[in-house]
């Protein structure tokens, strides 16, 4: 092929890697990575041109001899026709190249973010250009910055600076950005190694600092300059980015801050990578029976628990001294491995098949992942996982698989029958187990099985030799209004293996079990293993833990809690109906005991699901806890992308009048997002 140049690029090859800002120059690795993604997003995002020398160079191989220079990709008649409002330079290093880049920033137009990294003595006059006029964001990275040889215009309509671990900064700088910056409500400020511009930081703030609705400041270690201080200076930011904060500068920060906080964000406080996200002063100080409080005494009723986790509420003192006198996603991978083990001992095998169900969830493991079918946390991984021993068949979804005029009989029948092809498919002498959840939890929004199902599905299982495992991680230990969920499905014996977690220990620790029918066991025991167990984890059989999970059953049992969250169950079903019953965007309330779930429609009749892209049940969530209410939103409800659905899951302890709050802040959440989005 002869050699290429921009201008000779056919058109339809430029618009499929159409994507959001147009990046020159070439920076080791992440800027690779960076084009990747990119281009991987070009066909949803067709705004503007995206056209990176090293994108073309590496990914579309079209190049023989030299690549283009950045002026004839500018020059190029399909970046005319497209033209690119976001422009990064990145890893100039040489005198000539950088000479080169202020030259092209005086040939932009109409740019709205203009972005430098690891580009070295570039002249700060270089702002001046004309064609920057509409800049809205500027952003250093790594730069070594030259004094301006001509002062700053005040033509920039700047409204964000990003500024980071800047090398060099001429004296004036701050002072005379800020200067031509009179719109500028947002300041990003990460390591600034230098002393010179950290002291202009520091002349510059008290000035400006009012005007600022975000602020974010990450300062090493061995800084002399106390976060708490300089954010001082921005009374009237509501978003907040933090880095190596202690645990009580923030305290203080939140305590003094006047203005309530949309958005927090903090690198560092007890582990790199947190991100939080609260409204009204967002940072809990302490947990009580079902209450979370703020550290300025704010009130949250606590509706699901952090993930249906908490069973005897908050702050139980017997289950705390119990531990302290003592001084789980790993349950699924154990049950896999002791259904193949029961398997090979008594000598089959050739069992090396597991069923689930789509749309179910069983942990976060390879094992379980492989297992289950969470489209998205599966994805990432979906390399790694056998592609013969993990089989699905369908859920017992009644709201969308139930077909008109089948009865739940039918229906459950039918699904058996579904199974058992799928065994037969895969030969039923190379199946080992077949997994369910009771009620289905995280992935549809606690959606119970009809009457029948089980036993038909038990049915099955037995007839071809198939362990039969319940996944009662969310759904167990008293949740559903029983001890065991499985419990309502008229089960003689329960199932073969059961694992549980979450409510095992109410949160207060990290525990799950796996628990063994007579017959497993007496299996793993005829074998050549003599029943020892080939699985072990690092914090398996921790005292602690099970100190606290013993704890946790007492307390259920003397407080007759599972009990109770029958009756407090049958309550919430009851207000849930009367509020939200008849609302046209909630297609159905389902589930058992204290965990319920709504699932959001755009259409009652048709039941068509929100578009994909908007995170409805997110928006819900938030203008609850706005009020004061904690609930548990997923999305991916009807097929893994599409459909939404909101989770109730409160502490078995919870008193009906805490319930009537949940439910009609969650009506008037529900009322308010639709009002804006529907």
């Amino acid at each position: 092929m002869g050699k290429t140049t921009i201008h000779s690029l056919p058109p339809e090859l430029l618009l499929s890697i159409l994507s959001a800002n147009l990046t020159f120059g070439e920076r080791e690795a992440d800027t690779h990575e960076r084009n990747a993604e990119l281009l991987r997003c070009s066909l949803v995002s067709k705004t503007w041109a995206y056209l990176s020398q090293s994108l073309l160079w590496r990914y579309l191989d079209f190049w023989e001899g030299s690549r283009p220079s950045p002026q004839e990709v500018l020059a190029s008649e399909a970046v005319g026709r497209y033209v690119s409002r976001e422009v990064w330079f990145v890893g100039y290093t040489k005198a000539a190249e950088v000479t080169e880049v202020e030259e092209l920033v005086k040939s932009l137009k109409d740019v709205e973010l203009l972005g430098f990294s690891g580009v070295e003595e570039i002249d700060t006059a270089v702002l001046n250009a004309p064609g920057l006029a509409d800049l809205k964001t500027l952003s250093f990275n790594e730069c070594i910055l030259q004094p301006s040889s001509t002062p700053l215009a005040p033509h920039f309509h700047l409204a964000s600076l990003r500024l980071s671990s800047l090398v060099t900064v001429p004296s004036d700088f701050l002072p005379s950005l800020f200067g031509c910056s009179p719109s500028l409500t947002k300041l990003h400020i990460y390591h600034p190694s230098s002393p010179a511009f950290t002291s202009q930081l520091l002349d510059i703030l008290p000035l400006v600092g009012s005007s600022l609705t975000t602020f974010s400041i990450s300062i090493s270690e061995k800084s002399e300059y106390d976060i708490s201080s300089l954010v001082a200076l921005t009374p009237n930011a509501t978003s907040l980015a933090l880095h190596l904060l202690t645990a009580s500068a923030l305290h203080t920060i939140l305590a003094k801050h006047p203005t309530p906080l949309i958005e927090l964000e903090l690198w560092s406080i007890l582990r790199s990578g947190v991100l939080l996200e609260f409204w009204d002063r967002p940072v809990l100080g302490k947990l009580e029976r079902f209450h979370l409080f703020t550290p300025t005494g704010d009130k949250i009723l606590d509706a699901c628990g952090g993930a249906a986790v908490v069973s005897i509420g908050h702050g139980q003192q017997r289950v705390l001294a119990g531990m302290k006198a003592q001084m789980d996603k790993e349950a699924c991978e154990s049950a896999i491995k002791l259904a193949r083990q029961y398997h090979i001992e008594r000598g089959h095998p050739e069992r090396t098949n597991f069923i689930s169900r789509y749309q179910s969830y069983h942990g976060n493991t390879l094992g379980a992942l492989s297992l289950c079918r969470h489209k998205k946390r599966r994805e990432p991984y979906l390399p790694l996982f056998s592609p013969t021993a993990f089989h699905a068949v369908s859920p017992c979804y009644a709201y969308r698989g139930k077909k008109e005029g089948e009865s739940d009989v039918q229906y459950g029948e039918r699904l058996a029958n579904e199974l058992e092809d799928k065994i037969v498919e895969l030969g039923p002498e190379t199946v080992a187990a077949f997994f369910a959840e009771p009620v289905v939890g995280a992935t549809t929004g606690c959606v119970p099985s009809v009457p029948g199902y089980f036993a038909a599905i038990r049915r099955v299982c037995d007839k071809h030799g198939v362990l039969f495992v319940l996944d009662e991680i969310m759904s167990g230990i008293g949740r559903t209004g029983k001890m065991h969920a499985w419990e309502w499905e008229g089960l003689e014996g329960g199932p073969d293996i059961q694992y549980c977690g979450k409510g095992l220990s109410g949160g207060y620790a990290a525990v799950s079990a796996v628990l063994l029918s007579q017959k497993v066991v007496d299996g793993l025991n005829s074998g050549p293993s003599g029943g020892a167990i080939n699985n072990g984890f690092t914090y398996q059989s921790s005292a602690i833990a099970c100190r606290a999970a013993v704890e946790t059953l007492k307390v259920m049992k003397e407080d007759n809690l599972v009990e109770q969250c029958h009756d407090r169950g049958v309550f919430l079903l009851d207000a849930l109906q009367k509020r939200l019953g008849d609302n046209p965007y909630v297609g159905d309330i389902r589930g058992r005991g204290l965990f319920w779930g709504l699932e959001l429609v755009r259409d009652r009749d048709t039941k068509a699901t929100f578009d994909a892209a908007l995170p409805l049940a997110e928006l819900i969530s938030q203008e609850c806890v706005r009020n004061g209410l904690s609930i548990y939103p997923g999305k991916g409800t009807a097929n893994g992308v599409n459909g939404d659905h909101v989770i109730i899951a409160p502490p078995y302890t919870i008193s009906e009048a805490e319930l009537t709050f949940a439910v009609d802040t969650l009506g008037k959440a529900v009322d308010v997002v639709m009002e804006k989005v529907a």
